[in-house]
C-alpha cells in the first residue's frame, strides 16, 4: 500500500507515500475512537471502510457481498463491451457465445470465489442471466428457469462453490508448516468456539450435502474423483429444485414441462440462426408471447 524497497550500499531502505497509503480496521461494527490515530513518520494515515487489493474489496467487517459486488461491477462492464462487439453480428453461434462468455467474463466474476464462493450471491447470478436472456433476445421478465433450462446453463453458483471446495482441499493438504495451513488451523479453532469463518462455511456446506463425513476426516485421498462426485451431486441436486420451481410456476408447468422432460440445450439453440425466429420460439416457451391462452 503505497511501499517501495530500495536497496542502497548493501542495506534494504524502505520509502512509504502517505498519500496513497490507507489503513483499514478490521472490526465488527461501530465508529474508531477519537483517539485511535495512526501516524507513520510523524504525518497521519488516512482511515478507509475498504480497500481494493489484489482485485478484491477488503471492508473493514470483512463482508463477503461487498466482495462479490465489486467483481460483479467489473464483469457487467465487460458484459457490455462484448455485448456491444456482437451487435455487429446477426447471429451469433450458441458455442461461440458461451465460450467467449466463459473465458472473459466469468473468469472475472469468479476471481477470489475460493473465499466467498460458498456463498450464494444474487448480484452474480443476475448477470448471469441477464447474458443468457440477451442471447436468446428475450425480454428481462422471461422466467429465469426457461432461459437457463432451454441453454441448459448451472448458476455461476455451483462454479464458485466448487472452486472453493477445490481451495480447502488444497489447504488440508499443505504441510503444517506453512502459513496458510496455520490459519485455516486457527480458523477451525475459532468454528468450534461457535464464531463464523471460512471454516464455519466450509462445514456447513459439506454437511449440508451430505459430505459431512469429508469434514471429520479433513482428508481426501483422491481429489479429483471426489471433486468430480461432488459437482455431479449438486448439479443433480440444483437439477432437481429447477424442476420443482417449474411445476409450480404458473406459466410453466402447464406447457413447458410438458415437452421439457431432462436438463439440455434445446435444438433449436444450434438450428435456428435467425434471431427474429429464435427469439419467437424463446418468448413462446418461456410463457411471455402476446397469444390469448
Amino acid at each position: 500500500m503505497g511501499t517501495r524497497w530500495f536497496l542502497v550500499r548493501n542495506r534494504i531502505i524502505h520509502f512509504v507515500n502517505v498519500n496513497k497509503t490507507k489503513v483499514v480496521v478490521f472490526k465488527r461494527g461501530g465508529r474508531l475512537s477519537q483517539k485511535e490515530k495512526w501516524i507513520f513518520d510523524g504525518e497521519h494515515l488516512s482511515v478507509v471502510n475498504s480497500f481494493s487489493y489484489v482485485g478484491i474489496m477488503f471492508t473493514n467487517r470483512l463482508c463477503l457481498h461487498k466482495m462479490a459486488e465489486n467483481m460483479t461491477d467489473k464483469w457487467h462492464r465487460a458484459l457490455l463491451k462484448l455485448l456491444s462487439a456482437f451487435s455487429y453480428n446477426e447471429c451469433i453461434p450458441y458455442k461461440t457465445f458461451l465460450k467467449i462468455f466463459d473465458s472473459k467474463i466469468a473468469s472475472i466474476l469468479l476471481y477470489g470465489s475460493e473465499i466467498w464462493g460458498l456463498t450464494c450471491m444474487q448480484c452474480t447470478e443476475s448477470v448471469h442471466v441477464a447474458a443468457c436472456k440477451r442471447f436468446l433476445n428475450v425480454p428481462k421478465y422471461a422466467c429465469n428457469n426457461s432461459v437457463l433450462g432451454d441453454l441448459a446453463r448451472f448458476p455461476k453458483y455451483l462454479d464458485s462453490c466448487k472452486r472453493c471446495i477445490k481451495y480447502w482441499i488444497r489447504i488440508t493438504r499443505m504441510p503444517n508448516n506453512r502459513l496458510v495451513k496455520k490459519c485455516y488451523v486457527m480458523m477451525k479453532l475459532y468454528d468450534n468456539n461457535k464464531h463464523t469463518d471460512l471454516a464455519t462455511f466450509v462445514r456447513k456446506h459439506l454437511y449440508k450435502n451430505g459430505l459431512g463425513y469429508v469434514w471429520e476426516l479433513q482428508n481426501v485421498q483422491d481429489p479429483k474423483l471426489f471433486i468430480y462426485n461432488y459437482v455431479q451431486r449438486i448439479k443433480d441436486q440444483y437439477i432437481q429444485r429447477w424442476r420443482i420451481e417449474c411445476a409450480n410456476n404458473s406459466k410453466l408447468k402447464t406447457c413447458y414441462m410438458f415437452y421439457k422432460n431432462s436438463y439440455y440445450i434445446e435444438q433449436y439453440v444450434y438450428d435456428i440462426d435467425i434471431v427474429k425466429l429464435r427469439r419467437i420460439l424463446a418468448m413462446f416457451r418461456s410463457g411471455v408471447h402476446c397469444l390469448s391462452i
